[in-house]
């Protein structure tokens, strides 16, 4: 009688290189929307606003900044949504997409459903509506 064994060794150590591909992918993508969370915390028209905020609401409300959606296929930018909860729902005041690539920001106008830079924006929207 002669035994043989067809036993196959675990490919463990490529698990443990595409898991640390994972980690670091979701890592690089947490910071690439911390980098852009922080552009747009940083622009003086959401800084203006966000103490408009605190000070009406005496301190009570605050607006929030967030990532609406990453970057897809069809769309590379980054959509991030300034909003205030308001404690019934979140009412937003801007909504800006952010391109990963060199981080330009433009602005969304909801009137008229179109993109504009950031600079146009700037010049043509009063600081007092912005």
């Amino acid at each position: 009688m002669c035994l043989t064994s067809c036993e196959q060794k675990p490919k463990k150590a490529a698990v443990v290189v595409k898991s640390k591909q994972v980690q670091k992918l979701k890592a690089d993508t947490v910071s690439q929307e911390s980098k852009v969370i922080d552009l747009i915390l940083d622009l003086e028209e959401v800084r203006n606003r966000t103490q408009g905020v605190e000070k009406e609401s005496q301190g009570k409300r605050t607006l929030a900044t967030y990532v609406e959606s990453p970057p897809t296929r069809e769309d590379p930018n980054y959509w991030v949504k300034v909003a205030e909860d308001n404690g019934y729902a979140y009412v937003t005041y801007y909504t800006f997409t952010v391109n990963p690539k060199d981080y330009s920001i433009s602005f969304y106008e909801p009137i008229e459903g179109n993109l504009i830079t950031l600079a146009e924006w700037r010049r043509t929207v009063p600081l007092t509506d912005r």
